[in-house]
């Protein structure tokens, strides 16, 4: 009977520290870095085969992809609205989104060498959600999916 509340409780240990540890990377990856960082934007037009921005470096102190983009909503053209999950982008350098139900809409992607994270376009969070970190590089993509 010991043997097998050892046992229980061993398992029930291991379970806490997996959650702590699944939280507290969450935490920090959804916080991003704070104070002065740099981070890497490429804006592409699929629907044209064009790219906008190709790698241009951005000085920023803001904590999430948001409030870079609300930083340098003129210089990049960012049109974002807001919905119950948070801002999203539907514009970018002078093309938006027209029909949301149709698309073609504007995805990213991310890359975070700092953190070993890596999101194709399409994979990564809200744009509020999403904390920045120096030498981070997101890629803005205008583009519409093919009915399945």
């Amino acid at each position: 009977m010991k043997k097998s509340n050892t046992f229980k409780l061993g398992v029930a240990i291991v379970a806490i520290l997996i959650v702590a540890a699944g939280y507290f990377a969450i935490n920090n990856f959804m916080s991003g870095q704070k104070g002065s960082k740099t981070i890497i934007v490429t804006i592409k037009d699929s629907t044209t085969s064009k790219t906008l921005v190709d790698s241009k470096k951005y000085k920023t102190d803001a904590a999430n992809l948001g409030d870079f983009l609300a930083q340098y909503k003129d210089e990049l053209g960012v049109q974002m609205e807001t919905s119950k999950y948070g801002r999203f982008v539907v514009g970018l350098k002078g093309i938006k989104t027209e029909d949301m139900n149709k698309g073609p809409w504007w995805m990213y992607g991310y890359e975070s060498p700092s953190q070993n994270i890596t999101m194709k376009v399409g994979e990564a969070p809200g744009v509020d959600t999403l904390g920045i970190n120096d030498k981070d590089k997101v890629e803005f993509v205008f583009m519409n999916f093919a009915a399945k």
